[in-house]
C-alpha cells in the first residue's frame, strides 16, 4: 500500500465490525480479514485521486481481546499506534487505529446503559462508552478523536422507543465531552455507530449543543420526500446515506423503517461529527464497504459472497491547515457561542429533559414494583403453599420435594427482584435524576 505523504488532509473511517463471537454470523475470521485487507487496500473507487487510504480508522463491536489483536498485527506496519478499551462484563467493543502518534487515551462510561433483564440484548452487560485519543497532527497540532457505541434501538418509528432516555442521555454526555475537548483548544472529531436517525435527539445534541457538525449532511443534504419517491430503493439508499438494516446488506433480515421514507429501506446509524474551524475542512464523505466480498464458506466455492458487517462503513476526507490553538474554542459553559439557534438549543434540551423525566418515572415505578409488590406477592404465595404443606398429609416423597422445590425456585425469584428494584432501578433513580439537575442548570 502507498503511504499517504501529505499532512494537510486527514482520512477516517468508521466502522461497526460485528464481530460478536456468539450472536455475529458468518466467518467471523473470515470478515475480520476482509476488514483488514480493506484498510490496508482501499480500492480505488472508493479513494479521491491522490489519496492512498486512512490515516484514523475507529471501530466498534470489536469485542474481543483476541480479535483486536488479529486485527493490530495484520495493519500495525501501516497503522502503528493504536488503542483498545475493556468495559462491563465483556467489553465495549471500542478500538481506534492511528498513523499517528497517540499521546492520550481515555474511556466515559455512559452512565445510563440499558436493562440487565434483557440479557439477549446485551447493551447493559457490554457497558456503552465513549472512548477517546488525542493524536499529535504534524499539521495542526492536537486532534482528539471520539469513537462511541451507543444504545441499540430496538423499537421501529411510529412505536414507543423504549431506551430513548437511555440514548438523549448518553448523547448528552458525548456533547459535553466534545464541548470540554474544544475548550482545551483541540480539533475535534467524533464518530461512529450512534444507533440514531438524523432527527433524533442525539443528533441534534451533537449538532447543536456539541457544536458539531455532521460531515455527511454538510455533504449531502437530504432530498426531498418527492424526490425519493422518484427513486429507485438502491437510488434511496445511496442518497440518503444508509449505513445498517437495509435489504442492500446480505446479512439483514428485517429492514428498519427509514425516518424519512417511511418505507423499510434501512437508516443511517453511523456517524464522523467533526468540530468546523478555519483548520479544518470536510472535504468529502460517503459510506464504504457497500460491496458484498466475503465468502462465509472457505470450503464452498459456489456460496455466495457476503458483506463484511451488518454495518457500511462511513469514508470522511478533512483538509487540515497549519494551527496552534482552534480560535473561538474557548467559550464552553452556558449556551453562548454556538452556532445553532439559541431558541433550537433550548428546545432541543427540553424535549430531552422531557424524555429523561419519563424515564425517571419509569425507574420510579419499577423500582417500587420490584423492590416492594413483587416481593411481597412471593412472600404471600410461599406462605399459602407452607400453610397448605402443613395441612395437607403429604404421604410422596414427590410431594414433598414439589414443595420444596417450588419454595426454593420463589425464594430465588423474590431475591432476584428485590435486587433488581432496589439496586438497579433504585442507582437509575438517582442518576437520572443528576442528569435532569444538570440540564436544569444550563436552561434559562
Amino acid at each position: 500500500m502507498t503511504s499517504n505523504n501529505s499532512h494537510d488532509q486527514l482520512s477516517v473511517l468508521t466502522l461497526n465490525c460485528w464481530l460478536l463471537q456468539i450472536k455475529a454470523k458468518g466467518g467471523r475470521w473470515e470478515r475480520l480479514q476482509a476488514i483488514c485487507e480493506y484498510i490496508l487496500n482501499i480500492p480505488s473507487s472508493s479513494a479521491p485521486v491522490g489519496h492512498h487510504g486512512f490515516d484514523i480508522v475507529g471501530l466498534q463491536e470489536v469485542w474481543m481481546a483476541e480479535d483486536f489483536e488479529r486485527i493490530r498485527v495484520l495493519i500495525k506496519k501501516v497503522y502503528p499506534y493504536s488503542r483498545h478499551w475493556v468495559s462491563g462484563l465483556y467489553g465495549c467493543g471500542l478500538a481506534i487505529f492511528s498513523r499517528y502518534p497517540i499521546v492520550q487515551g481515555s474511556l466515559h462510561r455512559y452512565t445510563l446503559n440499558g436493562d440487565p433483564a434483557w440479557c439477549f440484548q446485551g447493551d447493559w452487560y457490554d457497558g456503552k462508552s465513549c472512548s477517546s485519543v488525542v493524536i499529535n497532527h504534524p499539521t495542526c497540532g492536537e486532534i482528539q478523536i471520539f469513537n462511541t457505541h451507543m444504545h441499540a434501538c430496538y423499537d421501529q418509528p411510529g412505536t414507543r422507543d423504549t431506551y430513548l432516555g437511555t440514548r438523549v442521555s448518553q448523547g448528552w454526555e458525548m456533547a459535553g465531552l466534545v464541548r470540554q475537548a474544544a475548550a482545551l483548544g483541540r480539533h475535534v472529531i467524533s464518530l461512529g455507530d450512534f444507533n440514531s436517525s438524523p432527527d433524533s435527539l442525539v443528533v441534534k445534541l451533537m449538532t447543536q449543543y456539541g457544536g458539531m457538525t455532521d460531515s455527511w449532511d454538510e455533504s449531502h443534504p437530504a432530498p426531498s420526500v418527492m424526490d425519493l419517491k422518484f427513486m429507485t430503493i438502491d437510488e434511496q439508499i445511496a442518497a440518503l446515506g444508509i449505513t445498517c438494516d437495509t435489504p442492500a446488506n446480505t446479512w439483514n433480515e428485517d429492514p428498519w423503517i427509514n425516518y424519512l421514507t417511511r418505507s423499510r429501506i434501512g437508516e443511517r446509524l453511523d456517524y464522523i461529527f467533526y468540530r468546523s474551524t478555519p483548520a479544518l475542512r470536510c472535504k468529502s464523505v460517503q459510506v464504504v464497504l457497500w460491496e458484498p466480498t466475503v465468502n462465509p464458506e472457505p470450503a464452498s466455492i459456489t456460496a455466495p459472497a457476503k458483506h463484511c458487517s451488518d454495518h457500511f462503513g462511513v469514508h470522511a476526507i478533512f483538509t487540515l491547515k497549519p494551527t496552534s490553538l482552534v480560535p473561538g474554542q474557548r467559550q464552553l459553559w452556558g449556551l453562548e457561542g454556538l452556532q445553532a439557534p439559541k431558541d433550537d438549543i433550548i428546545e432541543t434540551l427540553e424535549s430531552v429533559l422531557l424524555a429523561l423525566k419519563l424515564y425517571h418515572a419509569e425507574s420510579s415505578t419499577k423500582s417500587r414494583v420490584c423492590s416492594i409488590y413483587i416481593p411481597v406477592l412471593i412472600a404471600l404465595v410461599v406462605l399459602a403453599i407452607l400453610i397448605v404443606a402443613c395441612l395437607v398429609s403429604l404421604n410422596a416423597w414427590w410431594q414433598s420435594a414439589l414443595v420444596l422445590v417450588s419454595v426454593i425456585l420463589l425464594s430465588v425469584a423474590w431475591a432476584v427482584s428485590f435486587l433488581y428494584g432496589f439496586i438497579y432501578a433504585g442507582e437509575n433513580i438517582t442518576k437520572t435524576a443528576n442528569l435532569i439537575q444538570e440540564i436544569q442548570t444550563i436552561l434559562p
